[in-house]
């Protein structure tokens, strides 16, 4: 993990500053060797210092990107919990209830927001709930607001982040608990006495769900990248904004292309950093869900 951190940052922040280079007279290599220069300086100063450097407003990047980024940390963690336990009840009431209205709503469910980008999905939801309905604010709302309506201001960014992956895990649950439905072990336990709720929340449900952790990674990094731009969309005050007042800023009624390296880097550490945590929990699941795993690293 720390390696890989090292190397998404180094890249990070090479690319980055290569841009900032780009009408000097330097030669390729000449840039290169400076900024491979300039990069290990840096990261002397993060390890031996943790000085991540200033941004253009001379605010201490660190400092700043703590302040801000509690907000979309929360908003990535709720959305995950929603989305994984959404995807897995539904997924898991569709395979009970099969060929049932319900059973046939959740197939719609799942065709119709597989097929939804996130960045419309949110659009959907402001213009309908917000503005039509008024029964959720239209953007973030500030922090001088209630409690409750503050906390409705993250149904309508949580709903459009989750959207596509409540219908993949409940895609994958139905499928996966109509096999073992079939399979000869739960024959078995019905005749050791078990009932099917009793079948389904110690047995089937555990084992059905391995089939989602190779997913849920993917999905957290679906759910990241929705978040870039649903915080923009809903106006969030969060990691995002920040990262793109550090590439862009206003001139008229646009925007020019005016880089802050800090900020950038940091941002981007930041997200790596979720990103692998994400990584590591998942790979503790497999351990945890089947035992197997944990018996076969004690063999020689």
């Amino acid at each position: 993990m720390l390696v890989t951190l090292f190397v998404v940052v180094m890249a990070i922040y090479i690319m980055t500053a290569y841009g900032m280079l780009k009408y000097t007279d330097l030669t390729f290599v000449e840039k290169m060797q400076l900024l491979i220069s300039q990069f290990f300086d840096y990261i002397k100063g993060v390890i031996f210092a943790w000085d991540w450097g200033v941004d253009r407003f001379h605010r201490d990047v660190y400092e700043e990107t703590m302040r801000i980024a509690p907000l979309t940390f929360r908003l990535n963690i709720i959305a995950f919990l929603f989305y994984t336990g959404s995807g897995v009840l539904l997924g898991t009431l569709a395979a009970v209830y099969k060929h049932s209205i319900f059973d046939r709503g959740v197939q719609f469910f799942i065709l119709l927001f597989n097929s939804i980008p996130p960045y419309i999905m949110v659009m959907l939801l402001i213009l309908f709930f917000g503005y039509y309905l008024e029964w959720l604010p239209p953007q973030h709302p500030m922090s001088t607001r209630g409690i409750i309506y503050r906390v409705s201001g993250f149904v309508i960014p949580i709903v459009a982040i989750s959207s596509l992956p409540i219908a993949r895990f409940a895609r994958l649950i139905r499928g996966e608990m109509l096999d073992a439905f079939h399979s000869d072990y739960l024959l078995l336990l019905r005749t050791k006495g078990l009932n099917r709720f009793q079948i389904i929340k110690r047995h089937v449900l555990k084992d059905c769900s391995i089939a989602i952790l190779p997913e849920m990674l993917p999905m957290i990094i679906y759910a990241l990248v929705s978040s870039f731009i649903i915080e923009l969309v809903y106006n969030i005050p969060g990691m995002t904004r920040y990262m793109f007042k550090s590439i862009f800023s206003p001139v008229g009624t646009g925007f020019y292309i005016n880089i802050d390296l800090n900020p950038v880097v940091v941002v981007g550490a930041f997200f790596t950093f979720f990103t692998l945590m994400a990584a590591l929990f998942i790979d503790l699941a497999y351990a945890w869900i089947d035992p197997r795993m944990r018996v076969g690293q004690k063999k020689p």
